[in-house]
């Protein structure tokens, strides 16, 4: 590898940090989360004995990149993210679940999958995230975000 260059300047030290991939990449990794977590809950459901519509949990994955852009002051795209994940398992599976999970299902989950002290988020924090998501999906989704 004599010779080779690499795109960003590296000494080897792990603690060097890397350079941010272009926001095309970030939007498809972060749209790419959103989908497995939609993959988690509604298997979950569809797993499940008898449906649970208060409690929808999105993975500890899905919570750890929320948390991440979070702490990263990019709340547009944890907003969206969000926002896709809803659409995610309210419109995008087959069987759509009925009735379709809402927004406040959703929230009640996402609640348990941000590990705030991994974060160096306070336990209020955890709950402005929650409230932000509440006030800041509905733009992304449209009026019918809680409709069955």
């Amino acid at each position: 590898m004599s010779g080779t260059r690499l795109p960003f300047p590296f000494t080897g030290n792990r603690d060097d940090p890397l350079p941010a991939p272009p926001d095309k990449v970030l939007n498809w990794m972060i749209h790419c989360v959103a989908y497995e977590a939609a993959k988690f809950i509604l298997r979950d459901l569809h797993e499940a004995d008898e449906y649970h519509p208060g409690f929808m949990h999105p993975g500890d994955s899905f919570g750890d990149v929320l948390c991440w852009l979070w702490t990263e002051r990019d709340y547009f795209r944890a907003a969206n993210m969000t926002s896709d994940l809803l659409s995610q398992i309210r419109v995008w599976t087959n069987p759509v679940p009925d009735p379709r999970p809402t927004l406040e299902q959703l929230l009640s989950g996402i609640r348990y999958c941000i590990h705030s002290e991994r974060w160096g988020l306070s336990e209020s924090g955890r709950e402005e995230i929650i409230a932000f998501l509440r006030a800041g999906v509905p733009p992304f989704y449209g009026d019918s975000y809680d409709e069955p």
